[in-house]
Formats: C-alpha cells, sequence, structure tokens
C-alpha cells in the first residue's frame, strides 16, 4: 500500500512539473516598447524656456521625457562624453512618473575644456510595465554651445580729448551684451599703459559690472591719473574679461584689442556761437580763434542743408590772441524749420608741431509764411559761362490752403520765355518746371537769381518773391580715371577710382558710386570723401573679379558722383572703359566641400593643379575669409613645388560658430614661381554654410499582428537644425510628418502591405536652402509573431498560473487512487 502511495506522488510531482514547465516556456519576456520606450524630449535648463549649454557651466539640469514610468535613470559615462568623469555615471532625479510619461532631470556640469558641438551619450533607464521592471539602454544627443563673449570698449569718459600730464581724468569702460542672454558678475581686469595710473599707483586697474542685459550695454567709470611720462599717440591695452552666464557657468578670456588715444595739448581756443534765421535769408556768424601765437593753414566750413556764402579768412595767416572769422551762410527757400548743423574745421602749426580743430555748430532755420517760393533749382545740364541751360524749377507752397494761376518770372537771366505759369499747387506742395536759362559770359561762380511770383487763392491776389543762389561752372570741376585700366579674366584684381579736382575751392562731401558692367565687385573700403582740397587727387580702391568666361574686350564703368560745390549739390555721371585681358594663370583651384554645416567640426579641402608643362615652385596660398562667421585651422601655405599636371591637396578644420544659413565669400591668393617670373593669382569662391541635419531610424521592428504587418520605430534628426516638409514613403502608402526638431524623437508606426525580409523605407525632407533630400533605409531585421495582446508574465505570477493548471491534475490522480481501491475491495468480496 506504501508503495503505491508513493508511485502516485511521484506521478502527480511529474504532471505537475510538466504543466509548469508548459506553463513558463510559453510566455515572453521582452521590452513593450522595443529595444527603448519613445524619447520625447530633451532639453537644457526648463522645458519650458530651455536654454544654450557652455563650457564652465555648473550644476545645470538636463530634462529627458520619456514615455514610461521610470523607476530610475542614468547617464552612463563614456570617454568622448561633455561632462563628468569616466565610469562614473551621472544619476537622475525622478520629478514625475506614471504609466503614461515620466519626467527625468539630471544635474550636470560642464567642464571648460570641453569643445563646443554635438555628442551622444548613453542614457539607461528602469521601468515598470504590467508589473514587470526591465532595463533599457540608448544614446541620446547632447549640444553643447559656443561661448558668446561681451565686448568691451575703452575710452575717456569726459567726452573730450585727454592729453599727457592731464591729471586725474575719468576712464570709462563700456561693456555690450550681444547675446539674448543676461550676463553678470562681469569683471575686467585692464593693464594701463606706462604713464597712466589707478588712484593707488597701480597699472592694474578693475571694473566690475553687476549684469548686462541681452543686446544691450552698460558703462563704468574710474578715475586714473595721467602723467606726463606718456606721451601723444594710440596705446594697445591688454584685459581679461571674465563673467557668469545665466546657468552659473564662469568664462574668462584674455584681449590686447582695447585702445587708448592721448592727444597732444592744443594750444588754439575755437568758439562759436549759434545764429537763427527765416528761408530766403543770408545771415552771419562769428568764429573766434584764440592762441598766443599760432599759424594757420587751413579753414573750411561744411553743411548739408546750409550754403556756405563765404567767409573773410585767408590761409595761412599768423595770429596771437583773438581771430575772429565771419562766416556768412544762406537758406534757401523751402527748407524745412528745424536745426541743422554746421561743422568748423581747421589746422594750425604751433611750436613746429601741426594740430585740427573741429568745430560743431548749427544754424535754427525759422518759419517763412510769406507766401511762395522758389526753393531750389536743378540743373539737367551743366552750366557753364556763356551757355544755354536747361533746369529743372521746383516752386514751393508753404501756405495750408491752395494757390492758382501760379506766374513765376525772373530777370536776373535770360530765360526761355517771359513767364512760367503753375495751374494749381496744394497746400505745404510743391510743384517742378522745366526752365531754360542764358549764363551770362561774365556770371560769377555763384550765379544770384530773383523771383517775382504772382498767384491767386481764395482770398484774392497776391504777389511775393524769392531768391536762391546756384553755382555756374567756368570749366569741368573733377576728372576720373581708373588705375590701372587693364585687368585679366578668372582673376580678382584692386583698381583705383582716382578722383582730381580741378577748381580752386574744396569740395565735400563727395559719395561715389561706381557700376560694373558685366565684373564683380568684392568689396571697396570707403566710397565717401569728406573733403577734397583743390587740385588734388584722392583714391577709393576697388576689388574686383572678372569672371573666367568673360570675353576680352573693353567693359564700360559707370560713374556716379554728387559732391558739394560752394555750398551747393553737384551730381555728375561719368563712363570710363575697363579693358579685359585673356588670363594667362596656370593653376586650377578647386574646393571641396562647398557646402559646410554650422556648430559642427568639418575638414575643407582645396586643390591645386598645375596644367602648365613645367613645376611651379615656392608657391605660396592664403585665403581670406570672415573669421566670425568661419574659423580656419590654418590661412596661409608654402608649397616648395606642384610638378607638371598633378595636384596638390590642402586639408584645413573649420567650424562656423554661426546658427542661421549664410552665403560666406572666400577668396584665395596664390603666389607661385614660373620660369618665366612670379605670378600672382586671386580666385573668388563662395562657400554656404547652413544647418546640419542627420535624421537616424532608432529601434526599428517588424511585428505581425492577425495578418498585418506593422514597422515600428522612432524617428531621431540628431543634426543641429529643424528638417521641413518630412514624408516618409515605405511599402503601401507614405505618411506626412511636416517639421522634425533636433533632439525630439517622434515615434512612427507604418501598416506595410508585404511581409517581405528587406522592407525599403525612403525619408524625403528639405533643408533649410529648401533644396530635397532623399534618404533611403532598408530593414533586413527579424518580424515578430505577437501571439496575444500581453505578452509580459510577471515573475511573482509564475507559481499562481502553474498552480491553477495543477490543482485539476491532483483532483485526476486523487479519483484514479480512489478507483484503485474500491477494485482492490471488490476483489476481496
Amino acid at each position: 500500500m506504501n508503495r503505491k502511495a508513493i508511485m502516485l506522488f511521484l506521478l502527480t510531482l511529474i504532471l505537475f512539473s510538466t504543466s509548469f514547465d508548459t506553463v513558463y516556456h510559453r510566455t515572453t519576456f521582452s521590452a513593450p516598447y522595443g529595444n527603448f520606450p519613445p524619447i520625447t524630449a530633451i532639453e537644457w535648463g526648463s522645458l519650458v524656456q530651455p536654454q544654450n549649454v557652455t563650457p564652465g557651466d555648473f550644476n545645470v539640469p538636463l530634462y529627458v521625457v520619456i514615455k514610461a514610468d521610470v523607476i530610475g535613470a542614468s547617464l552612463l559615462s563614456t570617454t568622448y562624453q561633455p561632462f563628468g568623469q569616466a565610469l562614473i555615471p551621472i544619476n537622475g532625479y525622478i520629478l514625475s512618473a506614471n504609466k503614461t510619461q515620466s519626467v527625468i532631470v539630471f544635474f550636470v556640469t560642464v567642464p571648460l575644456n570641453v569643445s563646443p558641438g554635438l555628442y551622444k551619450v548613453f542614457l539607461s533607464i528602469n521601468y515598470t510595465y504590467d508589473n514587470s521592471i526591465f532595463e533599457a539602454t540608448t544614446q541620446i544627443p547632447i549640444y553643447i554651445s559656443s561661448v558668446i563673449y561681451p565686448k568691451v570698449i575703452f575710452q575717456w569718459g569726459n567726452g573730450e580729448f585727454v592729453s599727457p600730464g592731464q591729471g586725474i581724468s575719468p576712464l570709462t569702460v563700456t561693456v555690450e551684451n550681444p547675446s539674448n542672454k543676461v550676463v553678470s558678475n562681469v569683471i575686467i581686469s585692464a593693464e594701463l599703459p606706462k604713464g597712466i595710473y589707478s588712484l593707488t599707483g597701480s597699472r592694474i586697474i578693475n571694473f566690475t559690472v553687476s549684469a548686462v542685459q541681452p543686446y544691450s550695454a552698460i558703462s563704468v567709470s574710474q578715475y586714473v591719473n595721467v602723467t606726463s611720462e606718456i606721451s601723444p599717440g594710440s596705446y594697445r591695452v591688454n584685459y581679461t574679461l571674465t563673467f557668469t552666464d545665466e546657468l552659473g557657468g564662469v568664462h574668462m578670456a584674455t584681449y590686447n584689442n582695447g585702445t587708448l588715444v592721448l592727444f597732444p595739448k592744443e594750444p588754439l581756443i575755437a568758439k562759436s556761437y549759434p545764429i537763427s534765421l527765416k528761408p530766403g535769408q543770408i545771415s552771419t556768424f562769428i568764429v573766434y580763434l584764440n592762441s598766443t601765437g599760432a599759424l594757420l593753414t587751413s579753414f573750411s566750413v561744411n553743411s548739408q542743408s546750409v550754403m556756405i556764402v563765404g567767409y573773410n579768412v585767408t590761409t595761412p595767416i599768423t595770429f596771437s590772441g583773438v581771430l575772429p572769422i565771419s562766416i556768412s551762410v544762406y537758406v534757401p527757400y523751402g527748407t524745412t524749420p528745424g536745426i541743422y548743423p554746421l561743422t568748423i574745421t581747421g589746422t594750425y602749426i604751433y611750436g613746429g608741431t601741426q594740430y585740427s580743430f573741429t568745430i560743431p555748430d548749427y544754424v535754427e532755420v525759422g518759419i517763412n509764411t510769406t507766401g511762395p517760393e522758389v526753393v531750389s533749382l536743378e540743373w539737367v545740364s551743366y552750366p557753364y559761362l556763356g551757355s544755354s541751360s536747361q533746369a529743372e524749377l521746383t516752386v514751393f507752397n508753404p501756405l495750408p490752403y491752395p494757390i492758382y494761376s501760379v506766374n513765376v518770372s525772373t530777370h536776373s537771366v535770360e530765360t526761355g520765355q517771359p513767364y512760367y505759369v503753375i495751374q494749381e499747387i496744394p497746400p505745404y506742395g510743391n510743384v517742378q518746371i522745366p526752365i531754360s536759362l542764358l549764363v551770362p559770359d561774365n556770371a560769377s561762380s555763384l550765379l544770384c537769381l530773383y523771383f517775382n511770383i504772382n498767384y491767386y487763392s481764395e482770398y484774392g491776389e497776391f504777389t511775393s518773391s524769392s531768391k536762391i543762389i546756384v553755382p555756374v561752372y567756368s570749366k569741368p570741376l573733377i576728372s576720373l580715371s581708373l588705375v590701372p585700366s587693364t585687368v585679366v579674366q578668372g582673376q580678382q584684381s584692386e583698381v583705383l577710382l582716382e578722383i582730381r579736382n580741378l577748381v580752386n575751392q574744396s569740395l565735400f562731401d563727395l559719395r561715389v558710386n561706381v557700376l560694373f558692367s558685366d565684373i564683380q565687385v568684392v568689396g571697396a573700403t570707403n566710397t565717401t570723401i569728406y573733403q577734397l582740397s583743390p587740385s588734388y587727387t584722392d583714391s577709393i580702391p576697388y576689388s574686383i573679379y572678372v569672371p573666367p568666361y568673360l570675353s576680352p574686350g573693353v567693359y564700360p564703368v559707370q560713374v556716379t558722383i554728387s559732391y558739394y560745390y560752394s555750398g551747393i549739390q553737384n551730381t555728375q555721371v561719368f563712363t570710363l572703359p575697363l579693358v579685359v585681358t585673356s588670363a594667362q594663370n596656370g593653376i586650377n583651384v578647386y574646393i571641396s566641400p562647398s557646402t559646410l554645416y554650422y556648430q559642427v567640426s568639418q575638414n575643407l579641402t582645396i586643390t591645386l593643379f598645375n596644367n602648365n608643362n613645367y613645376t611651379v615652385t615656392n608657391a605660396f596660398l592664403k585665403i581670406f575669409t570672415n573669421s566670425q562667421l568661419l574659423s580656419l585651422s590654418q590661412t596661409q601655405f608654402e608649397i616648395n613645388a606642384i610638378p607638371p599636371y598633378h595636384n596638390y591637396t590642402i586639408t584645413v578644420h573649420t567650424f562656423s560658430p554661426i546658427s542661421a544659413t549664410e552665403t560666406l565669400p572666400l577668396s584665395l591668393s596664390l603666389q607661385y614661381q614660373t620660369p618665366n617670373g612670379f605670378v600672382t593669382y586671386n580666385e573668388n569662391l563662395s562657400l554656404l554654410i547652413t544647418g546640419l541635419i542627420s535624421i537616424q531610424i532608432l529601434q526599428p521592428s517588424v511585428t505581425e499582428v492577425n495578418g498585418s504587418y506593422i514597422f515600428q520605430a522612432t524617428l531621431l534628426n540628431d543634426g543641429n537644425t529643424q528638417a521641413n516638409n518630412v514624408i516618409i514613403y515605405y511599402p503601401g502608402g507614405s505618411t506626412y510628418i511636416g517639421q522634425l526638431p533636433t533632439a525630439s524623437p517622434l515615434p512612427i508606426s507604418l501598416t506595410l502591405t508585404s511581409n517581405s525580409s528587406h522592407i525599403p523605407i525612403v525619408i524625403l525632407y528639405q533643408t533649410p536652402t529648401y533644396q530635397t533630400v532623399n534618404i533611403t533605409y532598408t530593414y533586413n531585421g527579424p518580424i515578430t509573431v505577437l501571439q496575444t495582446t500581453n505578452t509580459t508574465t510577471s515573475h511573482q505570477n509564475l507559481f499562481g498560473v502553474a498552480l491553477l493548471f495543477g490543482i485539476p491534475v491532483i483532483v485526476v490522480v486523487i479519483i484514479i487512487y480512489l478507483l484503485l481501491k474500491r477494485r482492490k475491495t471488490d476483489e476481496n468480496i
């Protein structure tokens, strides 16, 4: 009996273990989200107002939002990550967590020696799903931005010149914040030039600014002692700038670009007093010069709105004491009431040294309500002595009501008709009429024209008069020429526009506009000349590039120049010839790639091809570009030799700190030695700098559910700029995504029409420059067959499930035992 009981017990254990094994091995344990739950946000500083993190920022919160119930998270340290030490993870804090999503924050310190750029770090999490705990690890993009330093300007705080030996003087430092973030605790530690000391006798002086708001500037001043140890001149100031950003990062940089200027003591005092007058009047004001014995070498008065009639001083002149100079000015009719500036300048010699002075002054113009007036006369053909010239007359109505039947006449010179009629002039309006004038042979350089005006209004018939002064030319005033007048195909050259003053008076405020036909203007340093003295020649340099496809020949250059002569503005147009000759350069220059990505370190390849049948030697290549838009690891290269028909390749490391698409000019200057002599060649190129778009498909999987095939993955743009008009094409259809920002994972789910082992996925998007890009991915992974809606079973529930299977087995065994016992009883009977 005991033997049978033991056998039944063993049979029970076997059946129970079999049922347990069946339950255990038919339950699959896999993460419900694939390899990693979807990440919906990665932001520095705040989820609401994200900030840029820079090297040196301390204890900065890094927020990560995950669509899972996270119970633990850490950033795993690697040798290339931008924070922490190797093998020391950074634990995260769970701010909120539920079945929908979790918000995790990591407090990160970015060392000062970290380079700006995009990094990928490992994120490890533990999360729960259906009463089970899962662990997953993935890479997330981390972007470190460049530090934007404030700009510092040194200047004397009293707004005047400071001279050696002046003593205690205020020194002002202006701090400009070019960024969109507040900078605080700004400290400028400056080393003053020898001869300038702080009030404690030190050459080191510190300036402190508590905070500077975005796109603003703050000035602070301290007194320094300017001794006679220093001489007049311009001095460099070395200084160290330290500041704290909004995230607590402390940044420091050293510069040597500060400037302080000390002027010599001026042994001359100049004063003037403003005057008031009305349109159509000539008035005089006095400039007083006071000196103990100066030689006045030049004197001039300039204004763009007030006509300078003359002044009663001839230079050079030596004086001691007060020298009064009378200056007569004229305000034309129609001048709007207001304040109009004058600039009085001069040069003088005292003690063998030449000095200059500038006096700002102004003229106050009042209101003229006497009636309509001739306010200007613009020459259509330039007036020369004894010539008949065409002009355009402007008549202004200063009255608050219209005037009619306006007759304009003059007896100052002969005109083409006795009078000119204007039907109507509206209130405060003006009308232009053509007029023909005969300039007398004996006319002075300034011709005074008096006009009589008869007109009607609703109040009756009235008469008014006005006067204008116009210039008359006895000969051409200026001459223009191009030097050199010949340029070469495919080369960048510098040509000078030479302007010569042909009259015995200075010309002022010369403004030049040059139009080159079929030739590109690379740059011009200055297109304005403040003053051109009599019989003097000045020049304006232009850097031009002649395209290599431009045919040899003569190309016109149109020059429009405006200037003031005797207080009158004149405009002239010249056409100059420029000769283009065939290129003789034997080196071809190629650059690759033509597109760079900002805030990403890249290599730029420059290839020089020698298409001559001889070796070129002693080559020197120099690259010119805007260093604020693109930094280059090297800009000058020396090349010993390039054999005939050979390439010479140069690799330059580049980095662009900007954050918007720009077209950047890139100029190359190449000099090399040939058997026939030394050759200089210039090439003007351009680079497109734009944002990087790098779309990755993460955690791809294909699942079969009730005969349908579902492709699931996460899209991640780990570049630094947003992708636009994103469309996904797949077997069976397409999906429009729209915009895909950076560092913003986007889960996708696509229903496929086939179960092929090779599934093509095509992603189409547009760049910031509206270029369309296609990227093709092919999925070659397994296809998971989903048997139940919940394939995850908790370890704690295994025994309960097995027990449900085991109870029927035990009942069956008991029934068998009872039947066997009953059978034995029947046999005994």
